[in-house]
């Protein structure tokens, strides 16, 4: 039911699908994870996610990916 998540937060904010971003492991997160502008996963994911995410992370789940994924972003819009 993730993707409906996706769709209610989308109605609340306005935003579109490719405004999003979101990080997945698991099979249940490939429709999302198909779905947003920019999709991550970490590296102990299982191959079928692996092939559909646009970055795969150095670090590990709870070791650091979420921020690993946060700072990709923070450059991406606002280069040093």
């Amino acid at each position: 039911q993730k993707l409906t998540g996706l769709e209610k937060i989308m109605q609340a904010t306005k935003l579109n699908h490719e405004q999003f971003a979101f990080v997945g492991d698991d099979l249940f997160d490939i429709p999302v994870l198909e779905a947003v502008g920019f999709s991550a996963t970490v590296p102990h994911s299982v191959p079928e996610v692996k092939k559909v995410v646009h970055y795969i992370t150095r670090e590990q789940g709870g070791f650091g990916a979420v921020r690993e994924v946060c700072d990709l972003i923070r450059k991406a819009n606002f280069p040093e």
